[in-house]
């Protein structure tokens, strides 16, 4: 049965769209998902399905967590493979070594455009170092992310993204390595 990361967006920061994890690991159980383990109050879940379209998987859960909580949030479904292969491709894995919650991982929606990726990168002025892998985006905060002006889910116009630290990156690709 294929295991998968969803990463939803902008849950239980500072109040706000709160849903408490395990109605959440509720709410997947109720849509037939197996094996649902969350990972800390930001919703991220690893889970089984037999479904194979990630799309149509991220769709019922957006629509039952709207129905069951009345917003809609949106999220990353990601097969296990995908997820795997985007933290082994990360660049910064020196710097991660060093610090890894300075560096972030940024899902998006879609691929950025190349025009669109050079002009992020010729107006970055902050510290960051950003590097941009298909629909990845990796970001380095050497003075931690708290202090950057720099905010990866609207660093580009009409292209939702959620990000995670290396350390909870870390964390899910454990509870992956269990379940396979």
């Amino acid at each position: 049965m294929p295991i998968y990361v969803s990463l939803l967006r902008g849950i239980n920061v500072g109040g706000n769209k709160k849903i408490r994890m395990a109605d959440l690991r509720a709410l997947y159980g109720e849509l037939g998902f197996e094996d649902v383990v969350s990972l800390l109050q930001s919703g991220n879940v690893v889970f089984k399905s037999d479904l194979t379209d990630e799309n149509d998987i991220a769709r019922q859960i957006e629509d039952s967590i709207e129905l069951a909580h009345g917003f809609h949030t949106d999220l990353f479904v990601l097969p296990a493979d995908a997820f795997i292969s985007a933290h082994q491709a990360n660049p910064f894995s020196n710097e991660a070594e060093y610090d890894p919650k300075k560096v972030l991982v940024a899902f998006l929606s879609e691929s950025p455009s190349e025009e669109d990726v050079t002009l992020l990168l010729e107006n970055q002025q902050g510290p960051e170092t950003i590097k941009i892998i298909d629909n990845v985006s990796y970001i380095y905060f050497p003075e931690g992310m708290g202090r950057s002006k720099l905010n990866p889910a609207t660093m580009f116009k009409g292209i939702s993204a959620t990000g995670r630290n290396l350390n909870t990156m870390n964390k899910l690709l454990a509870i992956l390595e269990q379940k396979q």
